[in-house]
């Protein structure tokens, strides 16, 4: 009796442990946010345009930490309930790594060199590995020294992207907790690593870490070699005739359809709306999309249902679908599922892939 109450407090205090970490790391961002954002509602015809210039990048900034940070604490869950999803197929890692270089830009004090040939294809999830390799610069611009290295070369038949830096590398007493959540050195959460060897592990391959010499650390991901050339991605957004492509937009919250049809409108996409299932099989009908793009949870016909009357048409059994939701479900029978939050860069991609095929 003793032990079983022994550990419900090890476990109780892991989750204060980890709701502690997770609201300090919030606030900060949050007040960033809610602190520029009253300025700028408040103060706008007073602003100068830097000032307002300012204010936007910053709160860009802040709004994509504290989703990752959020991302981070919902993709440890599903690792340790078994229930990360992740699509495996053929990544070319320079341009992994020059994505990822983008979303994860070196400090001012912080140099990066980065040495990966073209040509290098892992067999991986595009969007969790660009994520691994962000963790591991984030990682190494936080702790690590001046220079930064990544490096992806052919190693016994297995593709190694190696991450290294010149800093003065892990200490000894975080070494056998390294890659465990919610153990890490000071201004950080203990999250990024643990992430790191989720999905690693989950594109079968493996990690590890090292002492760099002289000095420094030295992060190892092995990952399977592909040989598949990439498909060509489409460079326009318009039908044989010359019409601009189409998407429908289904979802309930204003804010997300603005996002949407600001996001594919910039990539040259005719864009049209719904507020839910209902009001789309009426704009199917009428405006005739190349592309449905819908929302999960949705008052009046939600998107299951949606999907299952589109499917069950003969005249758009064959529209591609894309379903966007929180909460995606891959039973849903949409073609492809994006989960929420997106990077409206992989969104465009992703809805371009979906034209790409029904035009042809």
């Amino acid at each position: 009796m003793r032990s079983a109450l022994e550990a419900d407090d090890r476990t109780t205090e892991d989750l204060v442990e980890i709701l502690s970490v997770a609201a300090h790391e919030l606030r900060t961002p949050a007040t960033v946010i809610l602190g520029l954002a009253s300025t700028l509602a408040a103060s706008r015809a007073q602003m100068t345009e830097p000032q307002v210039s300012e204010a936007i990048m910053r709160l860009d900034r802040q709004a994509k930490r504290m989703v990752g940070l959020l991302e981070d604490l919902l993709d440890v869950s599903r690792m340790q309930t078994r229930q990360l999803e992740v699509v495996l197929q053929p990544v070319e890692l320079s341009v992994t790594a020059a994505a990822a270089l983008n979303a994860a830009a070196p400090p001012a004090a912080k140099h990066v060199t980065v040495d990966v040939p073209e040509g290098l294809m892992v067999v991986a999830d595009p969007a969790g590995l660009e994520r691994v390799l962000v963790n591991l610069l984030t990682n190494a611009y936080r702790y690590g020294g001046e220079n930064i290295r990544v490096k992806g070369e052919h190693v016994r038949g297995s593709i190694h992207l190696v991450v290294t830096d010149d800093g003065p590398g892990v200490p000894e007493d975080l070494l056998p907790h390294l890659f465990k959540p919610f153990r890490a050195g000071p201004g950080g959460t203990g999250l990024g690593l643990s992430i790191v060897l989720g999905l690693i592990e989950s594109f079968g391959g493996s990690v590890s870490y090292l002492r760099a010499q002289p000095q420094g650390a030295q992060f190892d991901v092995r990952l399977a070699n592909a040989s598949q050339p990439r498909a060509e991605e489409r460079s326009e957004y318009a039908s044989p005739s010359g019409e601009r492509l189409k998407v429908l937009i289904v979802d309930d919250e204003p804010d997300v359809l603005f996002l949407l049809r600001l996001t594919l409108e910039t990539a040259g996409y005719e864009v049209h709306e719904a507020a839910h299932g209902a009001e789309a099989l009426a704009s199917i009908q009428e405006d005739r999309p190349t592309v449905l793009v819908t929302d999960l949870m949705m008052p009046v016909m939600d998107g299951r249902e949606l999907i299952r009357h589109v499917r069950e048409d003969a005249d758009t059994a064959n529209l591609p679908v894309m379903l966007l939701s929180a909460n995606p479900d891959h039973s849903s029978g949409a073609d492809f599922v994006m989960r929420k939050p997106f990077n409206p860069r992989d969104l465009t991609r992703a809805v371009d892939d979906l034209a790409s095929g029904r035009e042809s």
